[in-house]
């Protein structure tokens, strides 16, 4: 058996294969441009590899399976000739190295900075001075028309002056120059947003996962970040604020702060980036609700609409299923009930296939849970599926409700029993997570005990800073319905 086949294995039937799935999320320019890459005598002179591919790019983009069949590929390919597993196998791992290559090089040259980087560092080995500076001026012109101010360019910066010292030092000169402390001074500014990128991401997994990341040198970033003045640098900036604003939620000037550097400064980040640092801002304001402070929803619900405008919450056109709940229920939550149903029906189709109908009825059900309808609400929660953790968890707290509001006491004791074993066995929820539960469950049992006597249940004047909590204004309301006053 080859290296290549023994890298690559094929199931039987070619639609399930590595170099299928690849090829159906070519554009029809990459089909194109790819055909040209295999066609090409320098990467490829098996004129049967080039035969596959030519057939394959037809099946595109739906490869019927009954077309890319191995055996009606063979045929096609070669006639009578009989059958042979081990030629498809290696023809198929053969283009999919090709296919490989390909995409390799389509990312190398969609940075022509460090595409000219790479040159030279050649420049420089085969001691071509005057190829390398020409190169070097042409360089450090598209890094002034660098359209980010992020990460990325600090870590370019660093390499081209870098380089430029290394073909400093090879002509063994003794003088002062500049581009080592600028090799020094970029290497610094990518070090210190790379490690605060880095801290954001390991804080804010920490609040939704059981996970135990250590945020090595934190307190020498922070000193050196409050040392220095990197107010010319906001990809620097954001993620101090972010991290702030994990560090210190009280103080609300970070996350405000944020808000107005992410509005002002949006051109300095790629679409991307500024996707993942407005999640920061969301899930800054999600927190701050969850704790009981409702000032933040309309904050949480601008932001929303905002990004939404923006096309920033949609990812290869799509919305997750999360994204999509959550904005559903602040619009609910401040009682919008039309933008609500307008935006569950014309966003569902943007949720990948496989999420949509399960998104759709539980969304449609907390419509209706909140216009009171509770019957419709029940008949859209039978029809959601337990595929995600937290739908599930929010199915059963939502149904706890509807029973407790419609008092179907028997109903609403025998699912409490079931959903507190649920939420014990369960192992990937965070422990913050599953606690918010255990509390919701703890304050309906005391609702439940004291019911009748209409008598204020111990503990629940502190509803509003038992932390965590899950759906804390509902309980707050039916407290403030059934046992104050």
């Amino acid at each position: 058996m080859t290296e290549h086949l023994k890298h690559y294995f094929y199931p039987r039937k070619m639609e399930n294969s590595k170099l299928i799935e690849l090829l159906k999320t070519f554009s029809a320019k990459e089909l194109r441009e790819c055909g040209d890459w295999v066609n090409s005598p320098f990467f490829n002179t098996n004129d049967e590899v080039t035969l596959l591919y030519d057939y394959l790019r037809k099946a595109a983009p739906n490869f019927s399976p009954k077309k890319i069949e191995r055996e009606t590929v063979y045929k096609n390919l070669f006639g009578k000739k009989k059958y042979d597993e081990k030629h498809v196998n290696y023809l198929m791992s053969f283009l999919l190295k090709l296919t490989e290559q390909y995409i390799a090089y389509s990312q190398y040259t969609a940075n022509p900075v460090l595409e000219n980087i790479n040159l030279l560092q050649s420049y420089m080995q085969r001691g071509l001075d005057k190829h390398f500076h020409y190169i070097h001026e042409n360089t450090e012109s598209k890094l002034q028309n660098f359209p980010h101010r992020n990460l990325d360019f600090f870590y370019l910066q660093y390499l081209l002056s870098e380089t430029a010292n290394r073909n400093f030092l090879r002509k063994n000169i003794r003088k002062y120059d500049a581009r080592l402390q600028s090799a020094a001074d970029y290497f610094d500014l990518f070090l210190l947003a790379s490690k605060l990128k880095y801290f954001c991401e390991m804080q804010d997994r920490k609040m939704t996962l059981t996970a135990d990341y250590k945020l090595n040198m934190l307190a020498e970033i922070s000193a050196y970040f409050s040392q220095n003045d990197f107010s010319a640098y906001p990809g620097i900036v954001a993620y101090w604020l972010v991290l702030q604003t994990q560090e210190q939620p009280q103080e609300t000037k970070h996350f405000f702060g944020l808000k107005e550097l992410l509005r002002k400064h949006s051109g300095a980040f790629p679409r991307a980036e500024l996707r993942e640092l407005y999640g920061y801002a969301i899930n800054y304001c999600l927190r701050r609700v969850n704790a009981g402070e409702l000032d933040f929803l309309k904050e949480l619900f601008s932001l929303y609409k905002e990004t939404l405008g923006a096309e920033l919450l949609l990812e290869h056109g799509q919305i997750s299923f999360w994204t999509y709940k959550n904005i559903v229920g602040v619009a609910l939550r401040l009682r919008d009930f039309a933008w609500a149903e307008n935006f569950i029906r014309d966003y569902n189709s943007k949720l990948a296939e496989e999420f949509r109908e399960n998104a759709l009825h539980y969304n449609l059900a907390e419509l209706s849970f909140y216009k009171r309808d509770f019957d419709a609400a029940m008949t859209h929660l039978n029809r959601v599926e337990f595929s995600d953790i937290y739908y599930s968890f929010d199915t059963k707290k939502m149904m706890m409700k509807i029973y407790f509001e419609k008092e179907e006491i028997d109903a609403l004791l025998s699912l409490i029993a079931s959903f507190k074993v649920f939420i014990k066995r369960n192992q990937s929820v965070s422990e913050a997570n599953k606690l918010a539960y255990e509390n919701f469950i703890t304050v309906i049992n005391q609702f439940l005990k004291y019911r009748l006597q209409r008598k204020a249940p111990e503990r629940l004047d502190n509803i509003k800073n038992l932390k965590p909590l899950a759906d804390r204004s509902w309980l707050m309301e039916q407290y403030g319905k059934r046992f104050k006053g």
